[in-house]
């Protein structure tokens, strides 16, 4: 009896051992400036606390309206940091602006560039923010030793943020389903003839000459926003290397579904998780409207369609 009480007490011992060295710290980094994109990163903080893991979820402010939504629920360590009005002004400007143009067939590239602007504008004031605010993160460096970040992987202020939080190992991610950028720094194999470019108003099948303008819309635009120059916090102040970072990553998270996204070739270091921000179990318990019921029984067949804040549905192409 004594020998199977010890026994019991080292296995009691081996397995809190055991759920200590799995357990890692994370900080989800998400600036707030849409909805559906904090949605998507607050569900990967939850899914990593639900798993046993310690999770930081770093929300700096760009649009001010989404600073009371409590985009997380089982992570509690919830970090905020104030927008200046600046950096606030530049997230009105992106929540208002019509995206429509984007998705119709008679916009061009042209019409494009001005919000890529607004985004680098957005993006570079806030990574400033980030560095006025020094106090702010080496206090949340010194609280928690992190020992893996989580990012998307065009929110160039997570580059200098994560030297100087000395986080070592980074998980990028990309709340969109393709980023023809991303895939090509993780090395993935690129066919603008099958798989439309994100701006491009294009499906999978293209005629020759809509596969010509498909091809060239990437590296027009590549070429247009160029390499982001993104000093480090730490003096002296040198720029990040950030291109050189990312394919060292161990593993890509991307919001995608390879059985209804356009198919591509992957790599193995691809992990597509699209669907992570629905809640199945909160739809299974509602019940929709009679309004609703209504429209959707007008037809055998009805599909209902939402996509994203940054979008509105009235804009959305048909």
């Amino acid at each position: 009896m004594i020998v199977l009480r010890k026994l019991q007490l080292l296995l009691l011992i081996f397995l809190i051992n055991l759920n200590y060295v799995n357990c890692y710290d994370f900080l989800v980094f998400c600036p707030l400036f849409a909805h559906s994109h904090t949605t998507f990163f607050a569900q990967i903080a939850d899914a990593l606390t639900d798993a046993g893991h310690n999770v930081t979820f770093f929300t700096p402010t760009i649009v001010r309206k989404y600073e009371t939504v409590n985009y997380v629920k089982s992570t509690k360590n919830v970090v905020k940091l104030e927008a200046p009005d600046e950096l606030a002004e530049l997230g009105i400007k992106l929540d208002s602006n019509d995206i429509t143009k984007f998705w119709t067939r008679d916009s061009d590239v042209t019409e494009i560039l001005p919000m890529i602007d607004l985004f680098q504008s957005m993006y570079k004031l806030q990574s400033e923010v980030l560095y006025k605010n020094l106090d702010f993160l080496e206090n949340l460096k010194n609280r928690t030793k992190f020992d893996a970040i989580i990012y998307e992987t065009f929110v160039f202020s997570a580059y200098p943020l994560m030297e100087f939080l000395e986080i070592k190992t980074r998980l990028p991610a990309i709340s969109l389903t393709y980023d023809v950028a991303t895939a090509r720094v993780m090395g993935e194999t690129i066919m603008p003839s099958v798989v439309p470019e994100m701006m491009s108003p294009f499906s999978d099948k293209m005629s020759l000459l809509e596969r010509i303008l498909n091809t060239a819309l990437s590296p027009i635009i590549q070429k247009y926003v160029g390499v982001p120059e993104y000093l480090s916090y730490s003096k002296p102040r040198k720029p990040v290397d950030y291109l050189s970072l990312i394919p060292k990553s161990p593993f890509l998270l991307i919001n995608s579904n390879p059985y209804i996204d356009f198919p591509r070739p992957t790599i193995t270091k691809t992990v597509q998780i699209g669907g992570i921000s629905v809640n199945l179990k909160k739809l299974r318990a509602e019940k929709i409207s009679e309004k609703w019921s209504d429209i959707l029984n007008l037809r055998p067949k009805t599909m209902l369609i939402s996509f994203g804040s940054l979008q509105q549905l009235r804009e959305s192409m048909a």
